[in-house]
């Protein structure tokens, strides 16, 4: 593959390690134990590649020409570890479509879907400061968009396709500051490989568990800004949303630690990114709205919700999904992709193949990656 100079240079130098057959066989070359036993329990990448065809990469972007590095230089992580992907985003306006046209230009592969939502009527967000109306239906629209671009080309791809046996994946990304850390290949590829445990797996993120919202589990199942956990458990009248999101993440940081190294099955879970089996989304939607009846059983007007959750509760009552949580830790590295150019830098000139940086989940090359695309891919797109 050959790229032109006037093109985005951090996506060449992926593609390139993409195509030359680097990712999905020779990518995990030389492992190390990534601190929770990973290296020492895996098999060669090649049963990830006999398990699974092909990967979905999806996601919602709001600031691309902020989190771009990040966006490209993790998406292509991900992508390597598979065989074939393809690469979805959606986005509202125009500026990010004009960034991101650039990058579909370069790659084939990647589609970005358009919408634009200014004379849509939406439910009011009954959550202040989120500073607008319809966020959550904003989201499930995007979302859904997604979702059927994902099914259109499976579709496409199973006509064709002389490995219907192999599963495919979507994987769903948060595209903003809760991923712009480098991807962690060792735990991926660890998770990949006991795929016969899940469905849906989201990951812990350590100390932090920050997505509460879309984390439902036990009873009573709570939406924390939300009001209807107050009439399905009378104990909870004189708490606030912000004492029920302190509690939640005290609760699912506690809980998480006693499944350490293992699965937790929930009902629903996100918490930035998730790996779905396509067979099992199946007549299942993106929702931002709940509707829930009162002790009368009247139904009342009804409150947002967090668009995961009925989508992960469809997947588990119409197709027997197991929707869960790998526990261990986050799913990315503890470098961001920005700091890896000072972090780095005294190291770039030891750099040996990308592949190798990847292999090893350290900095060594991700200096390079950073510094084009710090350097170049803003400077390229700002000629859209």
């Amino acid at each position: 593959m050959i790229c032109k100079a006037h093109q985005c240079i951090l996506v060449c130098v992926l593609l390139n390690l993409y195509a030359t057959n680097i990712g999905a066989k020779k990518i995990f070359g030389a492992q190390t134990d990534d601190g929770h036993g990973g290296a020492s329990n895996m098999t060669s990448s090649s049963d990830v590649v006999e398990r699974f065809n092909k990967v979905y990469i999806t996601g919602t972007i709001k600031e691309a020409r902020v989190y771009l590095p990040s966006i490209m230089g993790n998406t292509y992580i991900l992508a390597s570890l598979f065989p074939s992907y393809s690469i979805i985003f959606a986005c509202d306006d125009e500026e990010n479509v004009k960034i991101l046209s650039q990058w579909s230009k370069v790659d084939p592969k990647v589609k970005i879907l358009y919408k634009n939502v200014e004379n849509m009527t939406w439910h009011q967000d009954k959550i202040p400061w989120h500073g607008s109306y319809g966020r959550t239906d904003k989201l499930a629209l995007a979302r859904n968009m997604l979702l059927d671009e994902v099914q259109r080309q499976q579709s496409q791809d199973l006509q064709h396709s002389t490995t219907q046996d192999k599963q495919a994946l979507m994987v769903v990304t948060d595209l903003d500051d809760v991923s712009e850390n480098i991807l962690n290949t060792t735990m991926m590829q660890h998770v990949l490989q006991r795929s016969d445990e899940w469905d849906s797996v989201s990951f812990n993120t350590g100390e932090h568990y920050y997505d509460v919202w879309a984390l439902r589990y036990g009873s009573p199942e709570v939406n924390v800004w939300s009001y209807d956990f107050v009439i399905k458990d009378p104990s909870m009248s004189n708490a606030s949303s912000w004492d029920t999101i302190n509690n939640e993440k005290a609760r699912i940081k506690t809980t998480l630690r006693q499944y350490n190294g293992s699965f937790f099955p929930v009902a629903s879970a996100f918490n930035g990114i998730a790996l779905y089996k396509l067979q099992y989304i199946e007549g299942c939607s993106y929702v931002g709205w709940e509707k829930w009846a009162d002790p009368t059983n009247k139904i009342s007007e009804g409150w947002h919700d967090c668009e995961h959750v009925p989508f992960h509760k469809c997947m588990i009552q119409r197709n027997k999904a197991r929707v869960v949580i790998f526990t261990p830790s986050s799913p990315y590295q503890p470098t961001k992709w920005v700091d890896c150019k000072d972090a780095c830098a005294a190291r770039s000139r030891e750099v040996g193949p990308l592949h190798n940086m990847v292999a090893r989940n350290d900095c060594r090359g991700t200096a390079i990656v950073y510094s084009v695309a710090h350097i170049r891919v803003r400077t390229v797109l700002q000629g859209h």
